[in-house]
């Protein structure tokens, strides 16, 4: 029998006796389709494995874009966030805070009787300076000014709390005669509670 006859036998009827005899006759040719059944299977078997390889290496570069994706989502929340901190008002400590105050009371009419020792306080985000002073003005209208002053100032301050009393100073008040006499003048005695923020960046 030929090789080119094997494709002619009817596999249901195949005598396994004549291909039996077939291949003891033609060994080379029983090695060569034992060579190509080995070399199909080992081939299959190659391919198999790069396939899972392949599909464990693609798992891991998802993964790994995806933690590079949160990453650098993370660093441009932290870029917009320094950004944010950057365009705030800054605050103020110790003696520039201290200054300040001053300065917008004298420019509004405020006397300053006394402060009290400045508290700081720092958390992850920010730090905070409070104190509290002691004035005292003669009318509504400076002792507003000064508030305002305060709280749209350039740097990060606001009047936290503030309490009053009203005491009556007498006083020599000109009057519309040459004379003068004196005068009952009210004076607002006014504590003020300031707090003044600086965040940080991250």
């Amino acid at each position: 029998m030929k090789i080119s006859e094997l494709r002619d036998i009817d596999i249901k009827n195949i005598d396994v006796k004549q291909v039996n005899e077939f291949f003891v006759k033609k060994p080379n040719i029983a090695v060569s389709i034992l060579l190509g059944v080995v070399s199909i299977f080992l081939v299959f078997k190659f391919f198999s494995e790069k396939q899972v390889e392949s599909t464990r290496i693609k798992r891991t570069i998802d993964e790994v874009q995806k933690k590079i994706d949160a990453i650098n989502q993370y660093n441009q929340s932290l870029k917009e966030f320094n950004e944010y901190v950057d365009a705030l008002p800054v605050g103020l400590v110790g003696s520039a805070l201290l200054d300040t105050l001053t300065e917008f009371a004298e420019k509004n009419n405020i006397r300053v009787l006394s402060f009290t020792p400045a508290q700081s306080q720092s958390s992850q985000f920010y730090d905070s300076t409070s104190i509290s002073m002691d004035v005292s003005a003669r009318n509504y209208k400076d002792l507003l000014l000064f508030v305002y002053e305060i709280e749209n100032s350039p740097y990060n301050l606001r009047v936290n709390q503030w309490s009053e009393s009203i005491e009556n100073n007498r006083e020599m008040v000109p009057s519309a005669s040459e004379d003068s006499t004196p005068q009952d003048q009210p004076i607002h005695m006014i504590t003020l509670s300031i707090d003044s923020i600086s965040f940080k960046k991250i």
